[in-house]
């Protein structure tokens, strides 16, 4: 049998009926088991099985039973060397799994069922919508992963801001360790000779155009204060209210309250730059997200940890400016969080009334996971120290670390002027590339849409 499972579909998006049905007859699959957020009666028609999305994160599956093996060593061994991912990655559930135990339960319950459930259906393919990061679907990968079962996950390109949520790309591992990627980067830079002009598209056109605009004048991008900064806030509390797991109406309050608390904690450390300091500039993730966890990496998901690396690697003048994510609220963070911040050394926090543009403007280089700031300071020519995994390190001025000898390295060579120079055409060089690998799912034809995934699971090389 090859049989094919696929996780966070709708049919509102790529993976509708007839595509399914082009992809089971183009890979030679029997049969398609589903875990599907919408759409669960449409599905079925096509699907020898269907799971609920909302049942599954919660660890129930009573809706599809299997006959469960007991776990057993070799089980836990299986992919043993990610527990700790998972375990964090759980915690995006809230007060559900705030205590350890139960996170460990839900894991076990996962791993359980999920064994046993790829072997015995025989799944030869996995396709995953977005970089999994729920915690059961991180399991489903990392078990294939070690099975030898084939895995193709999707990814929003958050650079399209106008177009959020339309075009995606596809690869097959989240490390980009063997990907289809670097071959279409390679024909991009092969194309793309030097003199040439390099053509772009209408909204990358005006993705360069203002960034470039930003870079040659980061004041015109005003702080936050007054009437914004009251928006914002008031944006923070409503996330902080509908983002409360306990859908209780007397609890909102109560999110709204923690989240005060938080940022309280924050500005009493918080401080305005200074720019004559010479410095590296870290913007937070907004957690809980996949940007930090499982994209950071590893045990880099703890971002104090990546800012505690990078302080060690640091010369003695040099130090680590930390902006919090303006968004953030109370149900990823905790306000000791910046007492472990303030305790390392050259680290300061920064207000967040503060325009991030001219931070980027007068750092020496931009450090954090996967965050499109890695991205925005290489307009003004400022290297990306990047500890994650995401498609921006494609781009010229990246520097892949994720150690102390690492990150000595690469700041040695942005003092020392060693590091290799890039242009803004070679920027374009790297949207042209985005744009050659990009899918816009929602718009694209059946034919366009199988034959992309041909090129990402390199079928004809099989």
């Amino acid at each position: 049998m090859n049989n094919a499972l696929f996780l966070g579909f709708g049919m509102t998006q790529g993976f509708t009926e007839s595509r399914i049905n082009a992809l089971k007859k183009k890979l030679k699959i029997d049969d398609v088991f589903m875990v599907a957020a919408q759409d669960e009666d449409e599905y079925r028609k096509i699907s020898k099985g269907v799971l609920s999305f909302n049942k599954v994160i919660h660890g129930d599956y009573s809706e599809y039973p299997i006959s469960e093996d007991a776990l057993t060593d070799e089980s836990l061994r299986l992919i043993s060397e990610y527990d700790f991912e998972i375990l964090h990655m759980l915690q995006r559930m809230g007060r559900r799994t705030e205590r350890f135990v139960i996170r460990k339960n839900l894991y076990l319950r996962h791993l359980k069922y999920w064994v046993s459930f790829l072997k015995n259906n025989e799944i030869r393919y996995c396709f995953f919508h977005s970089v999994p990061h729920e915690g059961h679907d991180y399991c489903i990968y990392r078990l294939c992963e070690k099975m030898g079962i084939r895995t193709c996950m999707g990814n929003s390109l958050v650079e399209y801001e106008e177009t959020r949520g339309e075009k995606w790309y596809y690869t097959e591992d989240l490390e980009f360790k063997s990907s289809w990627l670097d071959r279409v980067y390679e024909d991009i830079g092969g194309q793309c000779k030097e003199g040439q002009e390099v053509v772009l598209g209408e909204d990358q056109e005006r993705l360069f155009g203002r960034l470039v605009s930003i870079s040659e004048d980061s004041s015109q991008c005003r702080n936050r204060v007054g009437k914004e900064a009251l928006i914002a806030g008031l944006r923070r509390s409503y996330w902080s209210g509908v983002r409360n797991p306990i859908k209780k109406p007397v609890y909102y309050g109560v999110a709204r309250f923690l989240t005060y608390r938080l940022w309280k904690k924050y500005n009493a450390y918080a401080v305005y730059p200074d720019y004559h300091d010479k410095y590296i500039y870290v913007p937070l993730h907004y957690v809980p997200e996949c940007t930090s966890v499982p994209e950071g990496g590893g045990m880099y998901g703890d971002q104090v940890l990546m800012i505690d690396i990078l302080s060690q690697a640091l010369p003695k003048g040099v130090c680590i400016y930390v902006k919090e994510h303006p968004s953030q609220i109370w149900s990823g963070r905790d306000p000791e969080f910046y007492d472990r911040l303030s305790q390392i050394k050259n680290v300061k926090l920064i207000r967040t009334d503060t325009s991030q543009y001219e931070i980027i403007d007068h750092c020496i280089a931009v450090s954090t996971l996967t965050g499109t700031a890695g991205y925005e300071c290489q307009y003004f020519g400022k290297p990306f120290l990047m500890f994650g995994h995401y498609i921006s390190r494609y781009l010229p001025g990246t520097i892949h670390v994720r150690s102390v000898e690492d990150c000595r390295d690469a700041v040695e060579s942005i003092l020392d002027g060693t590091m290799r120079k890039w242009s803004r055409r070679d920027i374009r060089v790297y949207l042209k590339f985005v744009d050659t690998i990009a899918i816009n799912e929602k718009k694209c034809s059946d034919e366009e849409f199988v034959a992309y995934m041909e090129k990402v699971l390199r079928i004809e090389n099989q």
